[in-house]
């Protein structure tokens, strides 16, 4: 679950790109060892043809179950807005 704000919009002839940050939670792991962490991603789109969206996100994450560790994790993925 992640709540994203969209600070800045760069608009070009044919491409709208946003960048949005945010925070977030996670819940992951085995039945045997749930795991939660606050996530803070930061994620950066471009949009073509209006129905269509391409992304990249880089986050970071704070797991606070044993073991406490910090990681980076990073993505990619695409919408279609029907």
């Amino acid at each position: 679950m992640t709540y994203l704000l969209t600070p800045l919009v760069a608009q070009g002839d044919a491409v709208t790109v946003p960048l949005r940050v945010g925070i977030g939670a996670a819940l992951f792991g085995t039945s045997n060892n749930i795991d939660f962490a606050v996530r803070a991603p930061s994620r950066s789109a471009c949009g073509c043809a209006g129905r269509l969206e391409f992304y990249g996100e880089l986050a970071l994450e704070l797991v606070f179950i044993d073991p406490v560790d910090l990681e980076v994790q990073g993505g990619l993925g695409f919408r279609v807005y029907l």
